[in-house]
């Protein structure tokens, strides 16, 4: 087997991406989810875990799943994450008054 079939079988598997591109994706995703544990401030804790499930989503698009991806920015990002900063800007000014 020469060098061309196996970088060939490489992007096959890697669904045209580098490994390396995921490694990143990962590394962002895990230091997001310690941010939207250790934040004190509920607002930018809901911000931390809209970007932890952007970056799930781009996991799961670089790993060749678009429409579980596209299905998760639209429930997730676009209904829960949104619910939940409604109900914390809700509860935030309550507070304040």
């Amino acid at each position: 087997m020469n060098m061309n079939n196996i970088s060939l079988l490489n992007i096959y598997n890697t669904n045209g991406f580098y490994i390396e591109i995921l490694d990143i994706i990962t590394i962002i995703s895990i230091i997001s989810g310690i941010l939207v544990i250790l934040n004190k401030n509920p607002i930018i804790s809901v911000l931390f875990l809209i970007g932890l499930f952007f970056n799930i989503s781009a996991y799961l698009f670089s790993a060749g799943l678009s429409f579980i991806a596209f299905s998760y920015l639209l429930v997730y990002i676009g209904a829960v994450s949104i619910l939940f900063l409604f109900i914390v800007f809700g509860t935030y000014s309550y507070v304040l008054q």
